[in-house]
């Protein structure tokens, strides 16, 4: 069932992967870990991908990192396709929608992200969706880890966006595909919604809209 009532609210919180731009993670976890030697742990590949996203090493920095798992004959660009194989689509009519939501109220994005990523994601709006300046398009102000060095579910990084935009997480509602991110929100005060990948994104937010009470 979809959450149909909240308090009063005057913005909303996204999460970017699987719940606006959708995500194949295990077709990625197996196409990195097609290119590892034998043996390799998960903590030594998740340590690599934690400090890319927090900005920590750079794009070229990562893939060398990665490259020290893997065969000699394996190359940066194997690695740059395993790692964005994750990335499926935006839907446009999820475009049109956000633009709709930034219409009534204030519409924020705290992603987990990466460099890698985020090139791709301007990438593809732009040669397939005929998109530029998506996040100023769609939202009020966007938070990526890998640009303020803090990553969900830390209470930093929600603290970070409460602090630049002035938000009160009581009239905020955070949208996530992440129990352990709804969580931590839920510590911070936020009304929260825990998005199941492949939902319906139009009538989800619909139903967040025609429920909003009164101030």
């Amino acid at each position: 069932m979809l959450p149909l009532k909240f308090k009063p609210f005057d913005a909303i919180l996204f999460d970017l992967g699987n719940v606006i731009f959708n995500l194949d993670i295990p077709r990625a976890i197996y196409n990195l870990s097609a290119l590892f030697k034998p043996g390799i742990e998960e903590d030594q590949v998740f340590e690599v991908i934690e400090k890319f996203e927090v900005g920590e090493i750079s794009t070229d920095q990562f893939i060398n990192r990665i490259l020290q798992l893997c065969p000699y004959n394996v190359q940066a660009n194997d690695v740059i396709m395993a790692w964005n194989s994750m990335l499926v689509d935006l839907p446009p009519q999820t475009i049109t929608q956000l633009q709709k939501l930034k219409n009534h109220c204030q519409v924020y994005l705290l992603s987990n992200n990466n460099a890698l990523h985020y090139e791709f994601l301007e990438n593809y709006l732009l040669d397939s969706r005929g998109v530029s300046n998506f996040t100023e398009r769609c939202f009020h102000a966007t938070f990526f880890s890998h640009q303020i060095g803090l990553r969900k579910p830390s209470p930093e990084a929600f603290n970070h966006v409460i602090a630049a935009t002035n938000l009160i997480p009581h009239k905020t509602i955070f949208v996530d595909d992440m129990p352990t991110n709804i969580v931590a929100a839920k510590q911070i005060g936020f009304q929260t919604i825990l998005f199941h990948p492949g939902s319906d994104f139009i009538k989800l937010t619909d139903s967040i809209m025609k429920s909003r009470p009164k101030a």
